[in-house]
């Protein structure tokens, strides 16, 4: 009823918190200049230095169709996997699992596709929009250092002074306009249709400085990945905290509009209501098993958090590295933070975003956050689409289309085109693995010495199989069926029992259910 009661809520408040956000927008953008001074410094022209200029290669396309019998996601029907292509040689097994396990959980079509890091963002865009036209496509994984698209505002929130950042939503909006009207490669206009078509998430350990190489990072970051959706992990509570600091506490839906994911089920603290609140609290409780879902309010930048507490004169710095060494426990994190995302940097500190995700010892898969100065407003929005779609891109393509709308201002402009996911895109912070997964693939019949032999391919971490059979492929599944064997621990299995003239199966795949 928890969840009932917060969708009523939301309803009875939706004109009024978009009225409020709105009005709100001014004030808060004054509270950044406290963190303006220590904002980027690295340029569109550093990124391009960066980027390799080896001759462009683009793969053939894959295609994995889901099994006939798997229960299909309501609201992703495909995805495109994008790896760079020199990456892949090297990570190609990890990438086909996370592939499989993706389809287990949502019962989607994937495309799979390989590109140099060479190519550009238009280039990659164009790829995009080829496989939107094949057919309805819900969004792209970006694996490897891929290129991103950047864009300039002469005068950041008509205050702050010039501004220049990646920006995502060029791969999530399919056919807008954008335009570079003085020719030197960042954007600075974006009309006509300018709502997401699809959502965009990177993951990708390259800029994480000396914090790990990128092989064995992403390595290690597909392999806690798998573990996740296949229930080895084991989970916190379904449990969520929202941390404000000083300067937005007295704003209601900073605290408290994680109610629509989580009900009634979340902590919302602050300097007034937490006398231990700061530095050696935060990280205590980023080391808690109890959070599922964690966001910061806190003045940032690329390397480090500035939280003031209970004086807004004084301040304590965390940094990467304290973040990252912790490690993080809390499946995703929404980060209020500016520049927390800034994946672009090359320096030998990473950024906020990936010391959240990427240490193989944190449990966390995803953090949403910013790559300039801004974030997100209109949490509600975006809480109430994760909660009902599920997965962390999904929720950030509809808070576009929804909060931000189909006209974006100055204001907007300046508040949210940093706005990116870092990490898996699919990511749910609700997920149970399922206790029976989906069916093995090409599952091969035969026939010899009176005998029925079954084979098929291996499931990945699967505990054991199960073999139905029927003399009806129609039969209600699996009520109707019979089940032969519960306990089959190697990919095949004979019949030894065949009496009818016609006889259908089934091989499901089981594993132990994760705990919750």
């Amino acid at each position: 009823m928890k969840y009932s009661t917060a969708a009523f809520l939301f309803l009875v408040m939706f004109c009024f918190y978009h009225t409020a956000f709105s009005n709100d927008r001014n004030e808060l953008a004054k509270i950044f200049r406290k963190s303006v001074d220590y904002a980027p410094k690295d340029t569109y022209e550093d990124y391009l230095s960066s980027r390799s200029t080896e001759p462009l290669f683009l793969s053939e396309r894959r295609v994995f169709y889901p099994a006939p019998n798997t229960r299909k996601s309501s609201s992703i029907s495909k995805i495109f996997v994008i790896t760079e292509s020199v990456l892949y040689a090297q990570v190609e097994s990890y990438v086909l699992r996370y592939i499989n396990d993706i389809q287990n959980v949502y019962g989607c079509t994937i495309v799979s596709q390989q590109v140099s890091s060479s190519a550009t963002a238009e280039n990659l865009k164009n790829l995009i929009i080829s496989e939107y036209e094949e057919g309805i496509l819900s969004g792209t994984v970006l694996i490897g250092d891929l290129p991103a698209a950047w864009f300039e505002i002469q005068n950041d929130f008509d205050y702050y002074g010039y501004a220049e950042f990646p920006c995502d939503l060029f791969l999530m909006d399919l056919n807008g306009t954008w335009t570079d009207t003085n020719g030197n490669g960042k954007y600075n206009s974006h009309t006509g249709n300018v709502s997401p078509e699809i959502f965009v998430g990177r993951i990708s350990t390259a800029n994480m400085g000396n914090f790990m190489q990128e092989v064995q990072g992403m390595k290690d970051y597909l392999d806690k990945n798998h573990d996740f959706w296949t229930g080895t992990t084991s989970l916190n509570l379904q449990k969520g905290l929202t941390y404000t600091d000083y300067d937005w506490q007295t704003y209601s839906y900073f605290l408290h509009d994680l109610q629509y994911l989580y009900g009634s089920n979340y902590q919302a603290l602050t300097p007034n209501n937490l006398p231990a609140f700061g530095k050696t609290d935060y990280i205590n409780r980023l080391n808690n098993e109890v959070y599922e879902f964690v966001q910061l309010s806190c003045h940032s930048s690329w390397t480090l958090h500035r939280m003031y507490g209970s004086n807004p004169n004084t301040y304590e710095q965390i940094y990467n590295d304290e973040i990252y060494n912790i490690p993080p426990k809390a499946i995703a994190y929404n980060l209020f933070c500016c520049s927390g995302v800034r994946w672009t940097n090359t320096g030998s500190d990473g950024f906020l975003g990936g010391a959240y995700v990427y240490h193989s010892g944190s449990k966390t898969l995803a953090s949403v956050g910013s790559t300039k100065t801004g974030s997100m407003l209109g949490f509600s929005y975006f809480y109430s689409h994760l909660f009902n779609e599920k997965a962390i891109g999904m929720a950030l393509k509809n808070w576009w289309i929804d909060y931000v709308g189909p006209t974006h201002d100055f204001d907007e402009l300046c508040w949210f085109y940093g706005m990116s996911i870092i990490g898996d895109p699919l990511t749910n912070p609700l997920y149970l693995a399922p206790e029976t997964p989906l069916p093995p693939e090409y599952v091969i019949v035969s026939f010899s010495d009176g005998n029925i032999n079954l084979t098929w391919d291996k499931v990945w971490d699967c505990s054991f199989y199960a073999i139905y059979s029927s003399d009806n492929p129609y039969s209600a599944f699996p009520d109707d069926w019979i089940i032969e064997d519960d306990n089959v621990t190697t990919e095949s299995w004979t019949d030894t029992n065949v009496s009818s003239s016609k006889k259908f199966y089934i091989v499901t795949a089981v594993r132990a259910k994760a705990m919750h």
